[in-house]
């Protein structure tokens, strides 16, 4: 079956991790968040007839091995899985600070593991191809913060976990393009602030301090093409 890749509607950037992976996770990621919009609709479409398809074969399958089951604890096993059925959707409404959800925002979550392993057993590397608005590469030492506007593009994936009895569709993260950066040697601008009466800094002696990564962490900030 060949790969169907999608690409989000222009959103701002959310904790995202698209030159360098998560140390934690081994993971790029990026979370999105983007307004209700008839673009984002038809990925919702898509992602919808995905999850029906993933949950119609996995109780097609389930009740394939509770027929077929030799022991009552198999039987039991496969029916428990079939009533625990749960389903994961890679995105969710966005909330305000008392978790209340605010009306035409929308969080997509999407990822991609740093490596992984052919079927010969080859373990081999991924990465996230990253473009500007004019869809050049863009250096990996650029660093992209949360709150900068882009585009994604990703590879919607349906999947079950019989462990957890769990089915979903994730949104593997393929390319991102940056339209709007926020990044080291910003503007004051990109934190928030006004123009003030007082005191101005001689441009030579102008220097912006870069972020850490933790205070970057608490930042709060799809069918097209690049």
């Amino acid at each position: 079956m060949s790969k169907k890749y999608y690409l989000t509607p222009l959103g701002s950037a959310v904790y995202p991790r698209l030159t360098e992976p998560d140390e934690k996770y081994n993971k790029f990621s990026c979370n999105l968040l983007v307004p209700d919009s008839t673009e984002l609709q038809n990925l919702f479409s898509v992602i919808q007839e995905l999850i029906d398809r993933i949950k119609e074969d996995t109780v097609n399958t389930l009740n394939e091995k509770i027929e077929n089951a030799k022991t009552g604890a198999e039987k039991k096993r496969h029916t428990d899985a079939l009533k625990k059925l749960e389903v994961n959707l890679p995105y969710a409404a966005n909330v305000d600070e008392e978790g209340q959800d605010i009306e035409g925002e929308w969080i997509l979550k999407t990822s991609c593991p740093a490596e992984g392993k052919n079927r010969k057993g080859e373990v081999y590397q991924n990465k996230v191809a990253v473009f500007d608005s004019k869809k050049q590469p863009m250096p990996k030492s650029i660093q992209i913060w949360g709150g900068s506007k882009v585009i994604l593009q990703v590879e919607p994936r349906a999947y079950y976990i019989p462990a957890t009895a769990k089915y979903g569709v994730s949104l593997r993260l393929r390319a991102a393009q940056v339209v709007e950066l926020i990044s080291g040697g910003s503007t004051g601008d990109s934190f928030g602030f006004s123009e003030q009466e007082g005191f101005v800094a001689p441009k030579e002696e102008a220097e912006v301090e870069k972020e850490s990564e933790t205070s970057r962490d608490k930042e709060e900030t799809i069918l097209g093409d690049f």
